[in-house]
């Protein structure tokens, strides 16, 4: 079975090492070694085929980190350490899936994003991204499969990976509706992610008198009639997102 690692927690560290790292994947029940750049970790302890943990050596920059077993080292994702001069860190991606034709709207959360010259999708530049302060980026997904490492670059260094899966099959997700209490006939923003698809918008099992999809994060929704608190769906090929509570006024 080929080795595959898709996170890294943390993928930041001291420059010093000594800290520890949790790499999660498949195929890592054998793991003969795992190499931050060219430096083999300090020690490493295998969980399960799913999870090992490894002991940072020191070090600087942005590294790849890889695992090694039998069948040979796995793909790499991106480790950086503290203290490299102006490299930007991503703490976190949303949504951290989007479609394999790529398209998707994601945000990235971190820090030293000013002055970003690329983002980089494993090995495949975004479609396009735009940065809304030194600690957000808007960021547009390139056509991709699989689980792959995302990093921002900008003059001072490359940042940590931070996976992103592209799938077809995942069903949207909802985060709220605005304004969340409203009369029958109003129209509502639904927000979420993937639901530039949708085939219905459902008030408690009451399809919406009408809706226009705004984007893949964005539906503007006619409230049918109803009463009291229900739960709003959206339902696309791939399946009904999560509820979101919406109240009738």
């Amino acid at each position: 079975m080929s080795v595959l690692i898709t996170a890294l927690h943390p993928s930041t560290g001291p420059a010093t090492g000594g800290n520890t790292v949790a790499i999660s994947g498949c195929g890592l029940a054998a793991t003969s070694d795992v190499t931050f750049g060219t430096v083999s970790a300090a020690g490493f302890t295998v969980s399960s085929d799913t999870a090992i943990t490894a002991v940072a050596p020191p070090g600087s920059g942005s590294v790849p980190v890889t695992v090694v077993t039998a069948d040979g080292a796995s793909n790499s994702l991106t480790y950086s350490y503290a203290g490299s001069a102006g490299s930007p860190v991503i703490e976190a991606l949303a949504p951290q899936a989007g479609d394999p034709a790529g398209g998707s709207d994601i945000i990235a959360v971190g820090s030293g994003f000013t002055g970003a010259t690329a983002v980089d999708f494993g090995g495949t530049a975004a479609a396009g991204f735009t940065v809304a302060s030194d600690t957000i980026m808007g960021i547009i997904t390139p056509p991709g499969t699989g689980t792959v490492p995302v990093t921002v670059t900008t003059p001072g260094g490359t940042s940590n990976g931070v996976s992103f899966t592209y799938s077809a099959s995942l069903p949207p997700r909802l985060v709220a509706v605005t304004p969340q209490s409203a009369r029958p006939g109003r129209t509502v923003v639904i927000f979420g992610c993937k639901v530039n698809r949708a085939r219905t918008v459902a008030f408690g099992g009451h399809p919406a008198e009408n809706f226009t999809v705004l984007s893949d994060n964005a539906i503007l929704a006619v409230v049918p009639s109803g009463t009291g608190t229900v739960p709003v769906t959206v339902t696309t090929r791939t399946g009904t997102s999560n509820p979101v509570r919406f109240t009738y006024a």
